[in-house]
């Protein structure tokens, strides 16, 4: 025994070896989807025979598992919600230094949303959700008074299951040509994906809570895309200001449309939660999983899964999806992931977040389309103040922002490109050189636009190049404008018109200065001789435009019209953000059109003469404040975003002189206008628009308000559907114009016409007003030939004017059907107590 005895020492070490190999175990591993080879975050990966031992992939799909007293004849699973579970042995695994590699690509498991009954008490997530939501305020970024991070946002958009039949299209033969020769990418069904747009932003991103102010300065940008390149406007919206996501708000902006949160006070209202798990590992956090699951399939409501942390019931990751069930046009699926990290001050930032965007086929023959967004945020930093003027502009380009090289891409961005979105780059710059997508580009531009480019001059809007009237006979029209590559400064435009039966031009000239664009502001000066109609007040604070250009048709004698000639001068500026002041300096002279029905005025002490001719000259002071509102830039133009939650306030004072520029009237009037587009959660979403006006002054109807009405099939929002032209006019008026649209909180709820994602809204036009008796004794019985008028024009009486009305919205996802009821002046002559009207929106 005793010549043996030195083999101890080394069967210790050997064992011990054993032992401890045994006692530690390291797996790692990626989790891929099999369909696209993108990355899995948040599924579970756990050892087959201790669901225990659960950890959570990474945002990018990785994970790792440190394991005991296992051998390679162990099992690994993965699951996730919404894949089928896999499960692979050890043995099957790579080895790298002692460390098992082995990955996961997971089949998509389909399923129907189903609805789930609940027995009698309550899931065990449910203490955990109130515990969540007495923490809310804590843990939501929104407490911070100051934070600020550095921001990454990648776009890609791809054209996915294009038809056969769209695929024989000579244009995507030449594509499909030109593809082949790199080697183009395929979907899960095997059917070729293109890839159109792929976009990349640095920027630094800014929020102060009181006053609330945010900016984001976009550092670099960089745009490939058919259609598109660095000098779009579309730059200046890919950044991070338009790519939030705060699941701690009750209802959230996406597309558009109102989701309520599965974080939302009324969780309990809108969704089914179910507590899948309570100790997954995820970095240095210990989580709850829960489920989270739609009452009713069709509410804007997402299905999926949370990650709660124990420690402080804070929001930890997120993976949810909206399928094509929910009442949302175009969708075929919406897929957030987001994970969050917990800031100094406690509070929890979003690290990174993905979006995807299945958009529908509109047509069996035609294709779909892929958006995908990536969004990573990172040194953030809390506490910082600026100074107010530093959020003037809400969004700001660095003037560099344009120009960068490879090198520093590739330094600066937070996360590599994959190999298969550098191959979707060259795919691009392939793509847009084929010469049939070249036109087809210039047409989708020209469309939405109006104006066909021509080097540094534009030619439109050819949506005013041709009309037919009763006055005019054909009219024709041509326009030009300047843009950008002509000047940054100096903007020229114009249009000439001829009338076939009148044989009269007409014309418009302007020259706009933009000598500030940091604190936007605009010179204007005008001259314009055209036709316009007193019938409709396109001078208002509230109009459309789509509806004042459909004026130009049909029987504009019957709508009191002037030969008008204009002179102008607008001074626009931005005194600080949000509020906008103008003054302006016009002088009108109204020319009558004899031989139609136009309504001049009396005058002379017993308003025993007719005056059809004469002048106005005005200054008009503007102030508008729009608090948060958001624009961006297109040449030489802005174009607002709106304002989030917040209404729009314009106010309006116009002072008329008789003896300055020919005027040959005092006059006085001030003009107010609120509008607002509001959310109001379940109940859906209200626009309403109150203006109203006042002038104490004596002045012929055309000065007057001049209350818009429709003899037409088609619904104009800002007039009154059952009121005849010219029926009304007022000196002082308030108006109400408002449409609620219950998206499907009633329909969604009626089996049949969920299916069909049918929604129904609600209208009512309510107009208060009086007309002086002075101003009334201007208005004749017949015009200036001694004709008798069609309309006799009057002021309102003591009683409103008031239509109310209901309609059906959503058919075949475009058309709209507004029955609309007249509830007073029910005796005035030749009107309509009910009427049908027509329109088309588009919206998801």
């Amino acid at each position: 025994m005793k010549k043996y005895f030195y083999l101890f020492p080394f069967i210790y070490f050997i064992s011990l070896f054993q032992y401890l190999s045994a006692q530690n175990t390291t797996i790692r591993g990626k989790i891929t989807d099999a369909s696209n080879g993108e990355a899995v975050p948040f599924a579970n990966v756990y050892l087959k025979s201790d669901k225990s031992t659960t950890v959570a992939t990474d945002f990018e799909g990785y994970y790792t598992l440190n394991l005991k007293n296992i051998t390679e004849n162990d099992t690994i699973t993965v699951e996730f919600t919404s894949y089928k579970p896999k499960s692979r042995s050890l043995k099957t695994a790579q080895k790298d230094n002692n460390i098992y590699i082995l990955n996961f690509q997971l089949e998509e498991d389909v399923k129907e949303i189903e609805t789930v009954v609940i027995n009698a008490g309550e899931d065990p997530s449910f203490p955990i959700m109130r515990k969540l939501l007495e923490n809310k305020d804590k843990n939501d970024k929104r407490r911070l008074p100051e934070y600020e991070y550095d921001s990454y946002v990648k776009v890609e958009v791809d054209m996915d299951n294009i038809s056969d039949k769209f695929s024989k299209r000579k244009v995507m033969k030449q594509v499909k040509g030109a593809v082949d020769s790199l080697g183009g990418f395929n979907n899960e069904e095997g059917k070729p994906l293109l890839p159109l747009f792929l976009s990349e932003t640095i920027s630094k991103f800014y929020y102060q809570k009181s006053p609330e102010r945010s900016k984001e300065t976009v550092i670099k940008t960089k745009v490939e895309g058919v259609g598109f390149g660095d000098d779009s406007p579309i730059t200046q919206i890919l950044g991070n200001t338009f790519q939030e996501y705060n699941f701690y708000q009750n209802w959230m902006r996406v597309l558009g449309k109102d989701f309520v949160s599965p974080l939302a006070d009324s969780w309990k209202t809108h969704y089914n939660y179910f507590l899948a798990d309570t100790n997954v590992r995820m970095g240095n956090n210990t989580c709850y999983q829960i489920e989270v699951v739609p009452k009713r399939k069709a509410d804007l409501a997402f299905d999926g899964v949370i990650w709660v942390d124990k420690a402080t019931y804070a929001l930890r990751q997120i993976d949810v999806t909206v399928t094509k069930e929910a009442n949302i046009n175009f969708v075929e699926k919406i897929k957030i992931q987001q994970e969050l990290k917990q800031s100094t001050e406690g509070a929890w930032l979003p690290a990174k977040t993905r979006v995807l965007v299945d958009i529908a086929e509109l047509t069996k023959n035609s294709a779909g389309f892929l958006a995908k967004f990536y969004i990573s945020s990172k040194n953030v930093v809390i506490g910082k103040k600026y100074p107010i003027k530093f959020f003037r502009q809400a969004i700001e380009m660095d003037p560099e922002a344009k120009f960068s090289d490879d090198a520093y891409w590739a330094k600066s961005r937070h996360d590599s490109l994959t190999p298969a979105e550098i191959k979707t780059l060259k795919l691009i710059d392939t793509i847009q050189h084929v010469p049939m997508v070249k036109t087809y580009t210039n047409i989708i531009k020209i469309l939405s636009s109006g104006y066909i480019t021509m080097g540094p001059i534009d030619f439109g809007n050819y949506a005013f190049t041709y009309a037919f009237n009763d006055i005019e006979g054909h009219r024709y029209r041509i326009g030009m404008r300047t843009n950008e590559k002509m000047s940054r400064f100096v903007e020229i435009k114009g249009y000439g018109a001829y009338g076939v039966a009148d044989t009269k031009f007409k014309y418009a000239a302007q020259v706009r200065l933009l000598p500030y664009r940091k604190r936007w502001t605009e010179i204007v000066v005008s001259h314009l001789h055209d036709i316009i109609q007193a019938s409709n007040n396109s001078d208002g604070l509230a109009s459309s435009g789509a509806f004042l250009a459909s004026l130009n048709f049909g029987a504009v004698s019957r709508r009191s019209p002037f030969y008008l000639t204009e002179n102008k001068i607008t001074i626009l500026t931005d005194i600080f953000k949000g509020f906008t002041q103008s003054i302006t300096f016009r002088q009108r002279q109204y020319d009558q059109i004899i031989g139609s029905s136009n309504y001049a005025y009396n005058r002379g002490e017993n308003f025993d003469i007719k005056e059809g001719d004469f002048t106005s000259a005005e200054i008009t002071f503007e102030s508008r404040f729009a608090k948060k509102e958001r624009f961006y830039y297109a040449g030489n133009y802005r174009r607002s975003l709106g304002t989030a939650k917040l209404p729009v306030l314009t106010f309006r004072y116009t002072r008329g002189f008789s003896n300055l520029w020919g005027g040959g009237f005092n006059y006085d009037k001030i003009n107010i206008n609120i509008e607002q587009n509001l959310g109001l959660g379940v109940l859906g979403r209200m626009y309403y628009s109150i203006n109203g006006s006042y002038m104490p002054s004596t002045v012929p109807f055309p000065l007057l308000e001049v209350h818009v009405g429709n003899r037409g099939v088609f619904y104009n929002f800002y007039g009154y559907g059952l009121m005849n032209f010219l029926e009304f006019m007022s000196d002082k008026h308030l108006a109400l114009n408002m449409e609620h649209n219950f998206q499907g909180l009633l329909f969604n709820r009626i089996p049949f016409l969920r299916k069909w994602k049918i929604r129904n809204f609600f209208v009512a036009n309510i107009l208060a007003g009086q007309l002086s008796e002075k101003n009334q004794k201007l208005l004749p019985n017949t015009d200036i030939m001694g004709n008798a008028l069609p309309q006799q024009t009057k002021g309102l009486g003591t009683d409103p004017y008031v239509e109310v009305g209901y309609g059906i919205s959503n058919i075949f996802k475009f058309f709209r059907v507004t029955f609309l009821h007249r509830a007073t002046y029910l005796e005035s002559p030749n009107i309509r107590r009910f009427g049908v009207f027509f329109s088309a929106r588009f919206e998801l």
